[in-house]
């Protein structure tokens, strides 16, 4: 997907994913667990992209389908930030609901919400994100029911995401892709 919502901070021990798709989607939960770093490219624009090699992206990855909501669930690792030492610094999501057959209008979101397991000078805590993604490019992050910053924005420490309409490897017909 090129519309995927990538998170840039230490990856995980622990990851419990839950995905929910709002206004006027139907409530979906399912978990997805990175398995390897994905050799194609990942963009964040809403849109399974044509990477440099010719390849699609997502290609390499094979996605979890959630039959109550005819979508497919791709979950993966990549390394997208150079400035950092990780050999893998940014998990990715991407969301291909082919039920969703309108695109968003101006002021609805797709909703992504998980929690995570961080730990911090050796204390483990559970932290929960919630990040609403709009057709617009724009995102809206809480971590642990604080928006921050307030309001939408294009990047947030280095999230981003999309929320594009059109075909994809599963569904030749436009729907919903965040």
């Amino acid at each position: 997907m090129s519309n995927m919502f990538s998170l840039r901070k230490t990856l995980p021990a622990i990851l419990l994913l839950t995905l929910i798709s709002v206004l006027p989607f139907p409530t979906t939960t399912p978990s997805a667990r990175a398995t390897a770093a994905s050799a194609h490219c990942h963009v964040t624009d809403g849109t399974f992209t044509t990477c440099g090699d010719g390849s699609i992206e997502w290609s390499d990855v094979t996605p979890r389908f959630i039959a109550s909501t005819n979508s497919y669930l791709y979950a993966d690792q990549a390394k997208l930030d150079n400035s950092l030492s990780a050999p893998l610094d940014t998990f990715v999501l991407m969301y291909d609901e082919c039920n969703s057959t309108t695109p968003l209008a101006p002021d609805q979101y797709f909703l992504v919400h998980f929690n995570t397991v961080e730990v911090q000078n050796g204390v483990a805590s559970l932290i929960s994100y919630v990040v609403h993604i709009f057709g617009d490019n724009t995102i809206i992050f809480i971590e642990n029911g604080v928006e921050n910053p307030t309001g939408r924005a294009a990047v947030v420490e280095g999230q981003r995401g999309a929320a594009g309409f059109g075909h994809s490897p599963n569904c030749s017909f436009n729907h919903l892709i965040a």
